[in-house]
Formats: structure tokens, C-alpha cells, sequence
């Protein structure tokens, strides 16, 4: 519906204007040949960040309420229009720039912090091949109220937006973290300081200040949790937070820092070894894992691959008794060459003396890559975004990271977690949160 000049003269109108921090991967109407931020996808970011940090203690049905109120649903409207103006152009000058600051200075490649956050993008080579909106691109954001009861609401989720949140790929590591560097209109409102959380206004040595302040404000005026949300929402007991400052030249440093943390964390070889041989085991010998995988809580689908067995210990244990007890020393010889050599294995086993169903079986394991994929146990749930966030942020030249954990549901009740491959497939319990907890508190 198109608002007449008459109309617009009446309402509230805000102005906002934000800088990019880290690179913003977000598409056009041409995906490759620009990036365009989008006031409807701003919207729904707006209407995410109210609902997991704004709507205090409102049950669900009166969370959907006064969320539609705002932002708008079957029903009714929007209270509120965004208009959304780029204030500088965003050239392949600026993108090799940033490309130069991602990348190590002795081996020239992408930082391996980096290239790990951003490792959906890197595999697919979009990072290189793909226009993205810059750091240091500002914007100029009009919010244009109709209601004006619900400015304060909206106020606080673009604050929840530009401090823990960013827009676009992979802004759940670090990508599209901006900041707010001018608002103007709020001195034309009606909204006193005191109608507002102290987080919003308030101003000390640094930014880290507010988020601190956030924190210990929010929490006192949340209920302690009994059940867990069914979607990301700040409660008490099962948000954590943690601010990483370490004196960062740039927001690069920043991110490849967290990344390597993150790296080194998940490496299977030093938390999840235990995990990694169950999985192995379970790929195998079809031994069923039974506690809960911890990996999986930082997100799904999760890829698990493991290299084909080069020596008669490392097969089947059925196919490896079968050798031992009856295969002479030089066939046994023999077959360790085949398994190192890997050609023409189906015939070769043939030779050996194994049967169709043996053979079929060694096949399954030696001819590739051996690969589990961990995910949701029922088709209409493929996968689970991860419910840690990184953000970076800026204040007065000055770099840092913001780790949030928002613990929630992990999958509705009666969906599990699914191990499985071409001729494999377990399902186990949901993980909790203690993992990624852990990892936050090593920060």
C-alpha cells in the first residue's frame, strides 16, 4: 500500500546510519554482480533479534501477539517502513582491500581464522567470485513509524541487531557485523531515557560497557527457565556471553583469532577423539554409537570423513578375523599390497577367496572416502543453524569480539539426530550445551 506525501508528513521518522565492520555477503537482484541490502530482509533480522532479546517474559501466544503488532503478519501491517540509501560505492578497489587484510602476509592466502568462519563460502569459491558489500560501506537507514507505541520496541531490536547480531551469509560467524555511528529523530520523540533500557543510551569509556550492561540488566528482570524455548530467546540459565579484547589492529584480526580458536576446538584429535573412533567404529563394524555426539550442538548437517583402511587392522572386525584365521602369511602379504596399492581390488579379493557378500562388503569401505553426515533424524528439519553468534565490533578504532550462546531447543522432541550414509544409519539423542560453554569460557 502506497503511503501519500500527506500521510508520511504526519509520521515519526528516524534516521540511521550504519558502517559495515566485516564484509556483508548478501546478494542482488544479480547475485554475482552486486550486493544490495534490502529493507524486507532487514525486517525480518529486526523482527528475529526482537524476538530473542526483547520479549522478556511474554509466553509464546503473547510473544506472536505483540510481534505481529509490530512487525507486522497475516492480519495486518508493518507499524513501521524501512527505506535504506547507500552513501558511498562499493567498488572492486574496496573489495581487493579487504581481500589484502583477510589474506596472510608471507603464504598470500586467506587467513586460516577466516577461511574457517567463512568456510561455506571458500569452498564454494564465492568469496572471490561474488560482490559483497565492504568494510567501512555506510548506510543511511529511515525508519518511518506509524505507531508510534512501538518505536522504543523497535529501537531495542536493532540494538540487538548491531551488537550481536550481522546481515547476511554467515553472520553467525563474524560476517556483516556493523555498527550505528549517527541516529537522528529520537530528540522528536516522546520516549524519555527512562522509558528505555539503560543499555540503549547510556555512554562510557567503551562499547563493551553497554553489552556488560545489557547483560546484568536483562538478566535480573528474566525468569529463571523451566522449559526451554522453542526458538532463539534470551534466558536466564541458558545464555552465555563473552567479550574478546586483545588490542586487534582490525576487524580481520579479530575474526581470524576466534577462527583459530574455533579450529583448534573442534579439532577431533584433541577434544573429540573418543567421538571421532565411536563414529569410526560405528562406519566399520556397524558398532551403534550410544551417548550423544557434542559436536552436532554448534549446528547441522555435520560432515564427518575418514580416510579408507590401508591395513588389515583397520578393516571389518568380522572381514580382519576372517584373514587372520585363514589366509597363509604371503596372501596376507599380499593383501596389505592390495589395500595400499588400491587397483583393481573387486578382482583381486575374488582371487583371495572372499565370497560375493564379502566382497560387496570390503567395496563399501575401500573403493573412497568413508563420510557420515550428522543431521536431523526427519526430513522436514535438514538442518539447525547454530545457535552460537560471533560479532565483531568497533569502538573508537578500537576492535573486539562479542560470543553469545543462545541455548534453546536444540529439535522438537521426537526428532533425534540422524548418523548416516549410503549403507549406514543410527539415530541418537539431541547434544546439550555444555560443549559449546566450554569453548567460550577457553576464549
Amino acid at each position: 500500500m502506497k503511503i501519500s506525501k500527506g500521510e508520511l508528513y504526519k509520521m515519526k521518522k528516524i534516521s540511521v546510519k550504519i558502517k559495515f565492520i566485516t564484509p556483508a555477503f548478501i546478494g542482488g537482484a544479480d547475485n554475482n554482480e552486486f550486493s544490495e541490502l534490502r529493507s524486507a530482509s532487514l525486517k525480518g533480522l529486526l523482527r528475529y533479534w526482537w524476538r530473542a532479546l526483547c520479549s522478556d517474559n511474554l509466553n509464546l501466544n503473547e510473544m506472536k501477539i505483540k510481534e505481529e503488532e509490530i512487525f507486522g503478519g497475516q492480519k495486518n501491517r508493518s507499524s513501521f517502513d524501512i527505506r535504506i540509501y547507500s552513501l558511498d560505492n562499493n567498488s572492486l578497489q574496496k573489495q581487493n582491500k579487504d581481500f589484502e587484510n583477510m589474506k596472510d602476509s608471507k603464504s598470500k592466502e586467506i587467513k586460516d581464522g577466516i577461511k574457517y568462519l567463512f568456510f561455506s563460502l571458500y569452498q564454494q569459491k564465492k568469496i572471490e567470485n561474488k560482490f559483497f558489500i565492504t568494510t567501512n560501506s555506510q548506510y543511511k537507514i529511515e525508519f518511518i513509524f506509524k505507531n508510534e507505541n512501538n518505536i522504543k520496541e523497535v529501537l531495542k531490536a536493532l540494538w540487538a541487531l548491531e551488537n550481536f547480531g550481522g546481515i547476511g551469509a554467515r553472520s553467525r560467524r563474524g560476517a556483516g557485523s556493523f555498527k550505528i555511528i549517527d541516529i537522528k529523530g529520537l530528540n522528536d520523540l516522546e520516549i524519555s531515557n527512562s522509558e528505555l533500557p539503560k543499555f540503549l543510551y547510556m555512554e562510557e569509556n567503551n562499547k563493551q560497557f553497554n553489552i556488560k550492561n545489557f547483560y546484568n540488566e536483562k538478566i535480573n528482570i528474566i525468569q529463571k527457565s523451566t522449559n526451554l524455548d522453542e526458538f532463539t530467546r534470551i534466558s536466564n540459565g541458558n545464555f552465555k556471553i563473552k567479550i574478546i579484547d586483545k588490542d586487534f589492529k582490525n576487524s580481520f584480526d579479530v575474526l581470524d583469532h576466534i577462527g583459530n580458536a574455533y579450529k583448534n576446538f573442534r579439532d577431533y584429535r584433541k577434544n573429540f577423539k573418543d567421538e571421532s573412533s565411536a563414529l569410526h567404529n560405528f562406519l566399520i563394524n556397524n558398532n551403534r554409537p550410544t551417548s550423544p555426539i557434542k559436536r552436532v550442538a554448534f549446528g547441522l548437517p555435520i560432515n564427518y570423513k575418514f580416510k579408507p583402511p590401508r591395513n588389515i587392522n583397520d578393516l571389518p572386525d568380522k572381514i580382519k578375523n576372517y584373514i587372520l584365521n585363514n589366509m597363509s602369511n604371503n596372501l596376507r602379504v599380499k593383501f596389505n599390497r592390495l589395500l595400499q596399492n588400491r587397483e583393481n581390488l573387486s578382482k583381486n579379493f575374488n582371487e583371495l577367496g572372499f565370497n560375493y557378500y564379502e566382497i560387496k562388503e570390503l567395496n563399501k569401505i575401500l573403493n573412497k572416502t568413508l563420510t557420515l553426515i550428522a543431521k536431523p533424524s526427519y526430513g522436514d528439519y535438514e538442518r539447525r543453524a547454530s545457535p552460537m553468534f560471533i560479532k565483531i565490533g568497533e569502538y573508537k578504532n578500537k576492535y573486539f569480539g562479542v560470543i553469545t550462546l543462545f541455548w534453546s531447543k536444540f529439535l522438537p522432541d521426537n526428532v533425534g539426530i540422524s548418523i548416516e550414509n549410503d549403507f549406514r544409519r543410527h539415530e541418537i539423542n539431541q547434544p546439550d550445551k555444555n560443549v559449546i560453554e566450554n569453548f567460550i569460557n577457553i576464549l
